[in-house]
């Protein structure tokens, strides 16, 4: 498996840039880091993967509309198994 400082060497060598110790190390690495990151997000939301789900359960009351689910972030988004993509 790729780490994210091997990913960001590999991206430094296809620019035929220098290879880094780490990803903080000047504003350049930093930058590929970033945009690594960005690449990996949007991969993700792309497509519903199956290993990045995880299941969250929650009880619901009748006239509550708005409702805090723990272990959700902003990036969370609700499966549904009997949608065709």
């Amino acid at each position: 498996m790729a780490t994210w400082l091997s990913l960001v060497n590999d991206l430094q060598k296809r620019l035929r840039e220098s290879e880094t110790a780490s990803v903080n190390t000047d504003a350049y690495s930093t930058l590929l880091g970033s945009l690594v990151n960005k690449a990996k997000r949007e991969l993700e939301d792309k497509h519903d993967w199956t290993a990045l789900r995880t299941i969250l359960s929650f009880n619901t009351t009748s006239g509550t509309a708005t409702y805090t689910i723990t272990g959700s972030n902003e990036r969370s988004r609700f499966y549904e198994p009997t949608k065709i993509l």
